[in-house]
């Protein structure tokens, strides 16, 4: 049974809206004024919300932001007795979903209700779902574009971000460190640009990995990533095909001297918001573990 709130301007009667009431059912009992509509929807939880709309058009805007603000999952319907008006379509814009006039009898509003509460319940569904993933697994194969990198970086905090433990600050880390480990198997790695010359200029590091993304054999390579989140870390490997290097000849990213260069930099950024930072011993792959804390004991993915 769907479960629907009619929010109003007030009690008063209104015949439009009552003969409206009786076409559609399932209306929780009483009408939701706007002096007590979010502690309404809060307590009901309903499957959608409809707002009639008219008269106090600025104060019904402001509401309807601040309901999508809140319940961003809840679909909201207006129900207008008249024309269309441009605060219609503005509400349109905020995120109203659909439009029923309580005169015109074009549609009917049971069907276009339950089209919508189908349409909502399942994004929340699906929702609901990836909030419940335990364990997932991805693989990436880059070509040398840096264009990629971030799209990708956005795309694995995501995953990780949908684990619980894992919040805003520890997602912003693992996004850095991830940005940097992949910026490194693309320039560094693939494309043989040394950070020396970066430390120089710039302008010519990035001349020289352009050239280099069009000449052979630089540009057959790839960067390979391997992602694996469950509810106690995120798991990323980072390989490119390059020639590596020796890790044990990194200079110490805490010393003051190596603080300003590019290299010592992200080295230290990726070793400050990790647990674990390990490369192969040809150099030419990362492994970064970021633990996630307070994982759910229990459930159905285990302990």
């Amino acid at each position: 049974m769907r479960k629907i709130l009619l929010i109003a301007e007030s009690n008063a009667s209104n015949p439009h809206l009552e003969a409206f009431s009786k076409n559609i059912g399932d209306l929780l009992s009483g009408t939701c004024t706007h002096a007590i509509a979010l502690s309404s929807i809060e307590q009901n939880s309903p499957d959608v919300l409809l707002m009639a709309f008219g008269g106090e058009e600025m104060v019904q805007l402001d509401l309807l932001g601040e309901i999508r603000l809140r319940f961003p999952t809840i679909p909201v319907i207006l129900l207008t007795t008249g024309a269309i008006t441009r605060s219609v379509l503005e509400a349109l814009q905020k995120g109203a979903v659909d439009i029923i006039s309580t005169q015109r009898g074009t549609h009917d509003p049971a069907l276009l209700l339950d089209n919508v509460v189908r349409l909502t319940r399942v994004d929340r569904r699906v929702q609901r779902l990836m909030g419940l993933v335990c364990h997932s697994e991805s693989q990436f194969c880059l070509e040398n574009d840096p264009e990629l990198i971030m799209p990708l970086v956005n795309h694995l905090q995501e995953c990780a971000g949908r684990m619980k433990g894992m919040d805003d600050s520890h997602r912003a880390q693992l996004g850095i460190a991830l940005n940097e480990a992949l910026l490194n198997a693309m320039y560094h790695g693939n494309l043989e640009v040394s950070s020396d010359l970066r430390q120089k200029s710039e302008a010519a590091f990035l001349t020289v990995a352009r050239a280099r993304q069009q000449t052979a054999p630089y540009k057959e390579r790839r960067v390979h990533v391997r992602a694996t989140v469950t509810l106690r870390e995120a798991r990323y490997v980072i390989r490119d095909e390059g020639p590596g290097f020796d890790p044990a000849a990194l200079p110490d990213p805490t010393l003051p001297d190596n603080l300003t260069k590019s290299s010592g930099r992200g080295i230290l950024l990726m070793k400050s918001f990790v647990e674990t930072l390990r490369y192969n011993q040809a150099g030419n792959e990362l492994t970064l573990i970021k633990k996630i804390s307070d994982p759910p004991k229990g459930g159905a993915c285990g302990s």
